[in-house]
């Protein structure tokens, strides 16, 4: 069995910064665990059951069949991309830059979707 060294004595890689405070791990695992199980619940149950059954969305059978289509297309979509940005980020490690950038560019996609993106208004904020 081959011994695996550790992160920081391989070429390249950054040294480990000293360990958290365990009021900051605690912390972040607390709000995880409640945004996780939050998010779940809202978009699985409340969000399908309440608004996409509907007739508005062309019946219960045409709603589940292009639900389930969506979220094949989201799940594979993820599995292929997940890994390259986290590595991306990882690698370069300035992860507060990507998950900023990534965050503003999926807003941004959400509200080009929605019709509601104003660029004037946009780059007025000081987002650019």
């Amino acid at each position: 069995m081959s011994e695996v060294s550790p992160a920081s004595t391989l070429p390249g890689m950054p040294r480990a910064s000293a360990p958290a405070a365990k009021w900051r791990i605690v912390a972040w695992a607390s709000w995880d665990w409640g945004s996780a199980a939050f998010n779940a619940v809202m978009t699985t149950f409340i969000f399908t059951a309440l608004y996409l059954t509907g007739d508005d969305f062309g019946g219960s059978d045409h709603a589940s069949a292009v639900l389930a289509f969506s979220l094949s297309i989201s799940g594979v979509a993820i599995a292929l991309l997940a890994p390259v940005a986290g590595q991306r980020s990882d690698h370069s490690g300035r992860r507060k830059l990507w998950l900023g950038l990534n965050t503003r560019t999926l807003d941004i996609a959400i509200q080009v979707r929605a019709g509601s993106f104003d660029f004037w208004e946009f780059s007025s904020s000081g987002a650019c």
